[in-house]
C-alpha cells in the first residue's frame, strides 16, 4: 500500500486503504464497500442493508464533515443514487477530485467516539495520541500522549488519563479497557514497524457495549524517509523497545530450568509476590533494610523501564507456573560508561547456581550496552555473594565495617 501510494505520487493514504492496513494489526474496522458509479452505489447499499452511511472519497479530502462529505441514514436505492450525486457535487464545488463513495452500515449503538493517532515529532520521534474523537475532537481537546512502544500497562495509563474515561466510569457506561489496551498496543507496533508513516489518524473509533470499530482513518507518508537508504530504517523511538535478545534459558545445578528475561510492566504482581517471599536476611542483603510492604510506586519503578538505560532480569521457573525465583538489574550511570548492578535469589533457590547465572547474564547485557565497567554494593556479611563475585574476577573494596564495593572492568 505504501509503495503504491509513493509510486503514484500520493502522500495521503485514504480510509479504504488504511482499513486494509490496520486490519493486519487486529484493529477492528467497519465493513466498507466502495462505489465508483451511481449504479454501484445503489446496488452495494442494498447488498449491505439499509440504512447505510455514504462518505465521499477524494485524495485531498481530510475532514469530510467540513464540506458535508458524509450522509447518514440512507434508506433506499433511490436515496443511495441521489446521495451519490449530492456528494459528488459537494466535493467538486470545493475543486477536489471526486473518486466515488465509501458505503458503511449505520451503527445504531455507539456509546463513545474515540481518537487514536500518531505524529512524528522532530525531537522525540513518534508520539501516540489517545482521547475523545469524532467532530467533538476539534472543539474539546481531551487527549493523552505517550511514546511507542506501548505495553498493556502504558496503554491503560493513556486511557485512564483522559476525561472521557472518567466520564464513562461515572456514567455507568465504562469503556472496555482491555479491548482498548489491545488496540493501542497493536497500533503502537504498527507505528514501530513503519517509521515511513509520518501521521496516522483513526477517527472515530466507535465504542459500544459489544466492542469497538474504526469507521474512518487516514495516513500521511514521510516521502523523505521513504527515499532514504534502507540502512537508515532504525529505531528512533524515545523509549527503547522490549529487548527480546536478552531472553535466555538456563539449567541449574539441580537440573531445574529457568528462563531469564527482561521484566515487563505486566509482571508487577508476580514480582511483588517474589519480593514478599524473601526472608528478612535476603531482603536486607538486597535492599539494606527490611521492606514489610512494597509500594506500587516502588514496584512500578522496577517494572516500567526504559531498557536503554536500565534492565531488570527476572528468572522464571518454567515448571512452576512461571514463578519468579530470582532477579538482577543493571542501571547505566549518567556517564554512559559504567553501570550499577544488583542480584537477589529466592531463599529456596540459593546454592544451586542461579545467582551466578543472573550475574553472568547482567555482564553480557552490560557489554551489549557498551559499558566499560560495572559495580555494586554488598553488605560485608553477605558471604555467599562476596565469594561468588571474587571467583568471577570482581575487585572487592571494603568501604567501612558494613559495606563492600564490588567492581569489574569489562574491556
Amino acid at each position: 500500500i505504501i509503495r503504491r501510494a509513493f509510486c503514484e505520487g500520493r502522500k495521503v493514504i485514504g480510509s479504504t486503504e488504511c482499513f486494509r492496513f490496520i486490519e493486519e494489526y487486529e484493529i477492528p474496522v467497519v465493513k466498507t464497500l466502495v462505489a465508483r458509479t451511481i449504479g454501484e452505489a445503489a446496488a452495494l447499499s442494498s447488498e449491505l442493508g439499509y440504512p447505510v452511511v455514504m462518505k465521499a472519497l477524494s485524495p485531498l479530502l481530510w475532514h469530510k464533515s467540513k464540506i458535508g462529505g458524509v450522509i447518514l441514514g440512507v434508506g433506499s436505492a433511490a436515496e443511495a443514487a441521489s446521495s451519490f450525486e449530492e456528494l459528488a457535487r459537494r466535493v467538486k464545488s470545493h475543486a477536489l477530485e471526486f473518486q466515488g463513495v465509501a458505503i458503511q452500515p449505520l451503527l445504531r449503538e455507539k456509546w463513545y467516539e474515540l481518537f487514536i493517532g500518531s505524529k512524528t515529532d522532530p525531537n522525540f520521534g513518534a508520539v501516540i495520541i489517545f482521547g475523545l474523537g469524532g467532530t467533538a475532537a476539534e472543539i474539546v481537546k481531551d487527549v493523552s500522549i505517550g511514546f511507542p512502544p506501548l505495553n498493556q500497562a502504558l496503554a491503560r495509563q493513556l486511557i485512564e488519563e483522559t476525561s472521557v474515561y472518567r466520564h464513562a466510569q461515572s456514567a455507568g457506561l465504562p469503556l472496555n479497557v482491555k479491548l482498548l489496551e489491545k488496540i493501542l498496543v497493536n497500533f503502537s507496533q504498527l507505528i514501530l514497524d513503519f517509521p515511513e508513516i509520518a501521521e496516522v489518524d483513526i477517527n472515530p473509533l466507535i465504542v459500544s457495549k459489544d466492542g469497538a470499530v474504526t469507521v474512518d482513518a487516514r495516513m500521511v507518508l514521510d516521502w523523505d524517509r521513504i527515499m532514504r537508504e534502507v540502512a537508515e530504517h532504525q529505531d528512533t523511538t524515545l523509549i527503547a523497545s522490549y529487548p527480546q535478545k536478552y531472553v535466555a534459558a538456563r539449567m541449574l545445578k539441580n537440573g531445574a530450568e529457568v528462563l531469564l528475561r527482561p521484566i515487563k510492566p505486566e509482571d508487577e504482581q508476580r514480582f511483588n509476590e517474589f519480593l514478599r517471599s524473601l526472608s528478612e536476611e535476603s531482603m536486607r542483603f538486597r535492599f539494606f533494610q527490611i521492606l514489610k510492604e512494597v509500594s506500587h510506586d516502588l514496584l512500578a519503578r522496577y517494572c516500567n523501564l526504559d531498557y536503554s538505560r536500565e534492565v531488570t532480569i527476572i528468572a522464571e521457573h518454567q515448571r512452576d507456573s512461571k514463578t519468579i525465583v530470582g532477579a538482577g538489574s543493571i542501571i547505566v550511570e549518567s556517564d554512559g560508561m559504567s553501570g550499577e548492578f544488583a542480584v537477589v535469589v529466592g531463599d529456596e533457590w540459593q546454592g544451586i547456581g542461579l545467582g551466578s547465572k543472573l550475574l553472568d547474564h547482567l555482564i553480557m547485557i552490560a557489554r551489549d550496552l557498551r559499558l566499560t565497567s560495572i559495580f555494586g554494593y554488598v553488605l560485608s556479611n553477605n558471604y555467599k555473594m562476596l565469594r561468588m563475585c571474587a571467583k568471577m574476577g570482581f575487585n572487592l573494596e571494603p568501604l567501612d565495617e558494613e559495606m563492600v564495593k564490588l567492581s569489574l572492568v569489562l574491556c
